[in-house]
């Protein structure tokens, strides 16, 4: 089977990344509209502007590192594949 055509399964361990991926993401965009726009995704949080920097920096920090770890279970699975013959 090429490589191209693998098929890789959804595991509770890739979902947990995924989850904080999109945790990450929406940190992130909360915390640049606050900046940018000056209105607050969620309520009346973040209330200024370092809320909303903490914000951008929790959010990019979550977002590479969940996406770091989705990439190693891809490649691990991926592996896992090769390994067994498949």
């Amino acid at each position: 089977m090429s490589p191209s055509r693998r098929k890789l399964s959804l595991t509770p361990r890739t979902a947990l990344w995924l989850l904080l991926d999109v945790a990450g993401m929406l940190g992130f965009a909360a915390g640049l509209m606050r900046l940018v726009q000056g209105t607050s995704l969620f309520g009346s949080w973040p209330a200024d502007a370092l809320q909303a920097g903490a914000m951008i920096a929790g959010g990019a920090i979550l977002m590479l590192f969940a996406a770091a770890q989705l990439l190693r279970a891809t490649l691990e699975q991926g592996a896992d594949e090769r390994s067994s013959g498949r």
